[in-house]
């Protein structure tokens, strides 16, 4: 992933979630993605932009 400040390991969640939609993009828009702990909300804003907002979560780790 790109996005990084040269010496620094800091990277724009911004810029992560431009580069998964990017990469969605690539491959022809149909992907399976998974993301653990702060991996599965850059996974869930890059799939909701770079899909039309078509998510599937088969066991959300959040409590309703």
């Amino acid at each position: 992933m790109t996005g990084g400040v040269a010496g620094t390991s800091c990277i724009r969640v911004d810029r992560e979630i431009e580069d998964i939609a990017a990469l969605i993009d690539a491959v022809g828009g149909r992907v399976h993605l998974y993301g653990h702990s702060s991996g599965a909300a850059l996974v869930l804003r890059a799939a909701g932009r770079a899909c039309g907002g078509q998510v599937r979560l088969p066991r959300p780790a959040v409590r309703a």
